[in-house]
């Protein structure tokens, strides 16, 4: 069978196309707390290492001990006291409860539509929450 150009072209566009539909990650902002949310497909390869912990305000962002932590995609929150979110593949987490999944260091780099990480959050531990799955 023979492909022309134009049928090359054609498949490469819509395969660079079919990765601009991801949401970015977020920071999602309370009245006295944000949730750093990763972005869609974050993590989807990745297992992590065994990371877990109890469920704490790390300055002003939710985070596991004293990691700050970029939840997973689509990660929300449903109280705001006692604060909790509700994680994919989770379910709802207050702080205060223990959770156990995987874990990744974020170096420099932070998912698109996360510029920086807070101030107001501490950013000299940083990690990447994945349940387990």
């Amino acid at each position: 069978m023979r492909v022309g150009v134009g049928g090359l072209l054609l498949a490469s566009g819509l395969a660079l196309l079919s990765g601009c539909g991801e949401d970015p990650g977020s920071v999602l902002k309370g009245a006295d707390h944000m949730v750093l949310v990763g972005a869609e497909g974050d993590g989807d390869n990745l297992a992590g290492v065994g990371f877990g912990g109890v469920v704490t305000l790390v300055g002003d962002c939710l985070g596991i001990d004293a990691s700050t932590v970029i939840w997973p995609h689509g990660t929300k929150v449903v109280l705001e006291s006692p604060l909790t979110i509700d994680v994919p593949g989770v379910g709802r987490v207050a702080v205060g409860d223990r959770i156990e999944g995987g874990g990744d260091p974020y170096g420099s780099h932070l998912p698109d539509g996360i510029d920086a990480i807070p101030s107001v959050c501490p950013s000299d531990d940083v990690i990447a929450f994945y349940p387990d799955r």
